[in-house]
């Protein structure tokens, strides 16, 4: 392919079709770059201590929300949750300890509308208790996941019933 260049004065500028080509260019390395940010986010975010990966959807209202594929960990005290295709290196949700509850985990069935419904992972029902209000999400791990789950929630609690006042949620989305 042959590029034209013209001249205004003594200023050469680029044909039209030189420049399209240019600007795809830069779209695409920006693309490139994104991509291997996401990457090294995601190698970083795995080799916490306490990580793993986590599909969630919240439960707010009558239906569910989607699916959102991403990266967990169990933190001091908190359960931090990274949105896969996030640049930021901070959770999109954050659940404390003291007022979260396991409700159930289960296989995933057919109306979970989950692309990988199968006995390899398990749907995990959590609960965070506020004064005046409830949360509920739900999470789709492994069953390693589930057991290290309920040993960290069961790790929270000493021998009286968790502050409802400790409990918050942030969504950052």
């Amino acid at each position: 392919m042959h590029a034209s260049i013209a001249f205004i004065g003594m200023t050469p500028m680029l044909s039209t079709l030189a420049m399209d080509a240019v600007i795809i260019g830069l779209i695409v390395c920006c693309a490139v770059i994104y991509m291997i940010w996401l990457l090294v986010r995601h190698r970083v975010l795995m080799r916490r201590r306490g990580a793993f990966l986590c599909g969630l959807r919240v439960m707010g209202g009558p239906k569910p929300g989607g699916w959102m594929i991403g990266t967990a960990r169990y933190a001091d005290g908190t359960f931090e949750w990274y949105r896969a295709i996030d640049p930021r290196p901070v959770p999109a949700i954050v659940l404390r300890r003291g007022g979260l509850v396991m409700v159930e985990h289960r296989p995933p069935n057919v109306n979970d509308s989950l692309a990988l419904a199968s006995d390899a992972y398990e749907i995990v029902t959590l609960q965070t208790r506020r004064k005046g209000k409830s949360a509920v999400c739900q999470i789709v791990v492994d069953p390693g996941v589930v057991t290290g789950l309920m040993s960290w929630l069961e790790a929270g609690y000493i021998s009286r019933e968790p502050s409802v006042e400790g409990c918050a949620v942030s969504l950052n989305f």
